[in-house]
């Protein structure tokens, strides 16, 4: 038979300093306290079958006041009598703040807003936990929820192995109001189920909003770890890093996968954080073997401003990563995103472009990408780069340079997206392989000129329709590049040479008689004969500038 609260309290405060092993169910109005009366250490254990039932609205399960408690197999449900409540704002199992080395492994709590919940613990571990049955209503909740206040946050915890199968707002929600230390997060899943916690949600239900959290409400999380997790059917993000205050904390993510990620209904106000991976402000946070398959707007979202403070603290750093089919972009950095590296990346199947990077004020830009491939299957842009202000002090470009391969499927589309690179501002590119593009790199100029600090180097450019095309009215540069089966090689703006001290020097069979030409450009005329001139020289600037010609 049931037993009571009474029962149950009396028989843990007895068991200070030893093990207690419950062998029957019992039933609760009000929450049990482990080794709060006694401040002396408890170890309880649950023989198989046995269920502690919460019936009082907003109480927690078992509260640990003590330090070195252990709770050990429990199974605790929420009976919740409230059904408009979302099991009301009780945890299953709550750590209160100051308490040491609690440890809980092998438990299962259902039905409750906050299933596991650390109050600024020292030297905690939640192993082997599962979590279900909660319900996504809006207000916040997680399964596994380390808050602490501010002054005395979590430190030294470890979750390992646990499950969050609940609907609750979040799956693992770590720091929400005081910056967290050293927690680890290890080989864990996020995933939204059924209130039996067996079956995934269809595509079309409401549905979690994250499946982890680090650095909730813009707070910094210093020298902590992800790694080894997994989130699916996230209504916004699988992955969400956010911290909005310096000096920003450092956080390892590694080895993660989020898959089917940001197609959520119900909150349809916040639709831009929707992606596989979602990065608000921060620190210098690294990011490597990451896997975002079937997500929705982005496969990576990188947006360090988006209503918070922080952003030339940002240096984030990405690679190895590997993202599917995103009804979207693959890679999207946006809202003055600023000093990120992104290497190792491989993308393939993006509604959109691969990569898509506003960098549209003075103080965004310093973003990288290096070595990588993108497949891009339509008429659709490899990269985007919008840049046109300047970068941080305007002296910080978008960087696109390496061992790179931008690869499309051969669509004829005259469009101007449709290019392996389609850019405007403040960009440079070098090294990248472009194949199978109407247009390999199309430059919109926002301004004409003669762009000497925007070079295009020792690009390889096949099966394109025009390898280079410029709409502007100025020149830009080309420099070391290879043409194989290009109809057009430049066309616009663009000119093939190479750039000496701060001359151009270029190939040209005819006075130059458009373009913007600064003095001391030489045009080299490739085919000379005796008596026609061999070379161009600018002897004033201007569009095209005076020149004369050498015999």
């Amino acid at each position: 038979m049931d037993h009571d609260y009474g029962s149950l309290q009396a028989a843990v405060d007895a068991a200070a300093g030893k093990t207690l092993v419950l062998t029957a169910s019992h039933r609760l109005s009000v929450a049990v306290n482990v080794g709060g009366a006694t401040r002396s250490p408890v170890h309880i254990m649950a023989m198989p079958g046995v269920v502690i039932t919460q019936t009082g609205d907003g109480q927690d399960g078992f509260r640990i006041g003590s330090d070195d408690c252990i709770l050990d197999g429990l199974t605790i449900v929420f009976e919740c009598t409230n059904t408009s409540s979302n099991c009301q704002s009780g945890s299953g199992i709550r750590a209160l703040a100051g308490v040491r080395r609690p440890i809980i492994r092998g438990c299962k709590v259902v039905n409750w807003r906050y299933g596991y919940t650390f109050n600024g613990v020292k030297g905690g571990r939640i192993e082997g936990c599962w979590a279900w049955g909660g319900s996504a209503d809006g207000a916040a909740s997680s399964d596994f929820f380390l808050y602490a206040e501010s002054g005395n946050p979590n430190d030294r915890i470890d979750v390992e192995g646990c499950f969050a199968l609940s609907n609750n707002d979040n799956g693992f929600s770590i720091a929400t109001n005081s910056g967290e230390r050293n927690v680890h997060i290890r080989g864990c899943l996020a995933v939204p189920c059924d209130p039996t916690g067996t079956t995934e949600l269809a595509e079309g239900d409401v549905r979690r909003r994250y499946g982890f959290v680090m650095g909730y409400n813009g707070n910094s999380e210093i020298l902590s770890t992800v790694t080894g997790c997994e989130a699916r059917l996230c209504a916004y993000a699988g992955f969400y890093s956010q911290g909005g205050a310096l000096p920003a904390g450092t956080v390892a993510w590694s080895n993660l996968v989020a898959s089917r990620c940001g197609f959520g209904t119900f909150f349809p106000q916040d639709s831009s954080l929707r992606a596989g991976f979602l990065i608000i402000s921060g620190g210098a946070d690294t990011w490597t073997g990451l896997v975002a398959a079937d997500c929705h707007h982005a496969g990576i979202k990188f947006c360090p401003d988006f209503g918070y403070s922080n952003t030339n603290g940002m240096r984030a750093s990405f690679s190895a990563i590997t993202i599917a089919r995103t009804e979207g972009y693959g890679i999207w950095c946006t809202n003055k995103p600023a000093h990120a590296v992104f290497t190792g990346y491989t993308i393939t199947g993006s509604r959109d472009a691969a990569v898509y990077i506003e960098a549209n004020s003075h103080d965004a830009g310093g973003i990288v990408f290096g070595d990588g491939r993108v497949e891009v299957n339509g008429a659709k842009g490899g990269f985007q780069v919008s840049a046109t202000v300047g970068g941080i002090d305007f002296n910080q470009p978008v960087t696109i340079a390496g061992a790179i391969e931008i690869v499309g499927d051969g669509d004829p589309t005259d469009n101007e997206f449709n290019s392996g690179i389609w850019c405007e501002g403040n960009v440079r590119v070098r090294g990248a392989s472009i194949k199978g593009f109407h247009r390999g790199v199309n430059v919109r100029e926002v301004t004409a000129g003669r762009r000497i600090d925007r070079v295009f180097e020792s690009l390889v450019l096949e099966d394109c329709a025009f390898g280079f095309n410029a709409a502007g009215t100025g020149t830009l540069l080309a420099t070391q590049s290879v043409f194989r089966n290009c109809a057009t090689k430049t066309y616009g703006a663009f000119v093939v040479g190479s750039l000496i001290g701060e001359a151009i020097h270029f190939q040209t069979g005819t006075l130059p008689a458009s373009g913007v030409w600064a003095q001391g450009d030489i045009g080299w005329n490739p085919s000379p004969t005796i008596g026609t001139p061999y070379q161009y020289v600018c002897v004033a600037s201007g569009s095209p500038g005076t020149w004369i010609s050498k015999i």
